[in-house]
């Protein structure tokens, strides 16, 4: 069986600068240049993994009992979640939900 390891990571990144980036670490470095943004996050304490996110995300940060919780959530719905459209035709399947009887006939 694998072993977990932990560690603490110095992380760099470099990405459009209207993107939000939601990642681990305190921020070291954050630089705009042109149509790029530069950031350097480092973490305090050693962590499993870490992991990034970039996106148009809705920021929310609370504070309580010494502890701090950051909540990044997408604006808009990612386009691969999105439902798609599905072709219909007489010979589709209809679901229906519910129970159905028998209409006695006359």
């Amino acid at each position: 069986m694998f072993e977990q390891q932990f560690a603490t990571y110095d992380l760099l990144f470099r990405y459009p600068r209207d993107l939000d980036l939601v990642t681990p670490g305190e921020v070291v470095e954050d630089r705009t240049e042109g149509d790029w943004r530069t950031t350097r996050r480092r973490t305090s304490s050693p962590i499993r993994m870490a992991a990034f996110n970039l996106g148009n995300y809705e920021h929310v940060r609370l504070e309580r009992g010494g502890y701090t919780v950051d909540v990044c959530a997408n604006r808009t719905l990612e386009r691969a979640l999105q439902p798609r459209p599905q072709p219909w035709s007489r010979r589709s399947p209809r679901v229906c939900s519910g129970t159905a009887s028998r209409i006695p006939s006359r």
